[in-house]
């Protein structure tokens, strides 16, 4: 009776992970599916079909995906993008991470903020003279997917 009894929690407990877990690693999967093009400052980017960005603080934000966008392309030059990203990177107290297979002119960083652990993705043009942030704090796969379809 007792080995049933267990074999019957077992079972109810692998059934339930199957059905909850994958929730914890997969979030807005839907929205990560299909993309609609957008243009932030005349920068064009890629963002998920169902996002509806609002403008905050001189950022623009989709709330209902945690995604930031800030970007640097009006009136700039090599050494503002530069001091302004470093500036940046210093004042979130970023780390600088890996990523495979995103071009030379994408940056990742993580947030040292164990509060709110945020990814970043720093997109420069190749003039060096136009740059976008784009961050997430809820889909971290998500920002870098987006940063990789920034054209300038």
């Amino acid at each position: 009776m007792n080995k049933k009894f267990l074999a019957i929690l077992i079972g109810i407990f692998v059934l339930l992970l199957i059905l909850i877990v994958p929730n914890f690693f997969i979030i807005n999967s839907e929205t990560s599916d299909t993309f609609k093009t957008m243009n932030f400052d005349g920068i064009t980017v890629s963002v998920p079909s169902n996002s509806n960005f609002g403008v905050d603080d001189n950022f623009y934000n989709d709330f209902n995906h945690g995604i930031y966008i800030l970007t640097y392309s009006d009136d700039t030059d090599q050494k503002f993008v530069n001091e302004t990203v470093n500036s940046f990177i210093k004042d979130n107290n970023l780390t600088e991470i890996h990523v495979d297979n995103v071009s030379s002119n994408i940056f990742t960083f993580i947030s040292e903020d164990s509060d709110d652990p945020s990814i970043y993705a720093i997109v420069v043009n190749d003039n060096k003279d136009k740059a976008i942030i784009i961050f997430s704090n809820i889909d971290t796969k998500l920002a870098i997917k987006i940063a990789k379809t920034v054209k300038f």
